[in-house]
């Protein structure tokens, strides 16, 4: 048994703190094993409130690990236990709801479903409009997926927040390229119809 449960109710709090801080050392097996353990604490005595918060709190700490170790399928399957509770819970005091929809929507976007990242990151936006890595996130995903006009406006908005950031002015860059290009291709068009050879 961890240090960590010296008492028979573990706070979720606590572990998850616990849990952060060895997952910044990168001590994945601690963190499972404090997921684990928290999961195993969840018994009869505890309150339904406790129990849920143990669960989701071992959720959490379970998806941060594999989104850790690039396995982002399991990282989703724990995310995904916990996204439908983030709005109506109260429960959020246990993690940032940012944090975690910025995880899932690394994940989503590794795995290339990238409307679903984009699901994620507009939900920090819609709480954090001036979210700089969810609009850069968001921008990059829709660029991926061709939505060239709704790509300029994140990455317009995140380099208005920050303006010497060389990620965002790249990716205006590229964005703005194909526009011009996609521009240049309809005007194209438009002169091959109305002016046929």
């Amino acid at each position: 048994m961890s240090w960590a449960y010296e008492t028979k109710t573990p706070n979720p709090v606590v572990v998850g703190a616990l849990g952060d801080l060895e997952l910044q050392k990168g001590n994945c097996a601690k963190v499972l094993k404090l997921a684990d353990e928290l999961e195993e604490k969840s018994g009869n005595h505890l309150s339904h409130e406790n129990i849920q918060a143990n669960h989701l709190k071992s959720f959490y700490l379970r998806g941060a690990v594999f989104h850790k170790l690039n396995q982002n399928l399991f990282a989703l399957q724990n995310f995904g236990k916990i996204i439908p509770l983030l709005n109506a819970n109260p429960l959020n005091h246990l993690f940032d709801p940012n944090f975690v929809y910025s995880m899932a929507g690394a994940c989503y976007s590794s795995i290339g479903k990238l409307n679903n990242a984009i699901t994620c990151y507009n939900e920090i936006i819609k709480t954090d409009p001036q979210n700089f890595g969810a609009l850069v996130n968001r921008g990059t995903n829709y660029y991926k997926i061709s939505k060239y006009i709704q790509a300029e406006n994140d990455f317009g908005v995140a380099l208005a927040l920050h303006p010497k950031d060389k990620v965002a002015a790249h990716n205006l860059e590229q964005t703005l390229s194909k526009i011009r290009e996609s521009n240049q291709k309809t005007i194209y068009t438009y002169r091959l119809t109305v002016f046929p050879p």
